[in-house]
């Protein structure tokens, strides 16, 4: 059988945080993000991710902590890459916006470009 035609399925997890990647909860967050991974998702949208002091440096260790291949963050979602084999490229949207718009295309062109937001 041609390993060309067995795609693996792509698979979104879309979760509301409320606030439980809060900076003061390290060990909830990081058991959480575990638990995430263990699902093997391709990507991760989140709502409510907390706008802390530091939101740069909040986002930074996120995207550590999901060993991403690609994230995007605002002050109120994020959108993460568990699978290399796809690209993200972030759609611009006013500055206030409260979510992300992302083009997804696959690095070897298996699978049609699609949006997530």
């Amino acid at each position: 059988m041609n390993n060309r035609n067995q795609r693996k399925a792509i698979r979104l997890l879309s979760l509301n945080c409320n606030s439980l990647f809060k900076l003061s909860k390290p060990n909830s967050r990081k058991h959480f993000i575990r638990y995430i991974r263990l699902k093997q998702p391709t990507f991760v949208t989140l709502q409510e991710v907390d706008n802390s002091q530091n939101p740069l440096n909040h986002f930074s260790t996120l995207h550590k902590q999901f060993c991403s291949s690609q994230s995007f963050w605002n002050q109120y979602c994020g959108i993460v890459s568990l699978d290399n084999q796809f690209h993200l490229e972030q759609i611009p949207l006013p500055e206030d916006s409260r979510c992300i718009l992302t083009r997804v295309s696959h690095v070897n062109q298996e699978v049609s470009p699609f949006f997530i937001l």
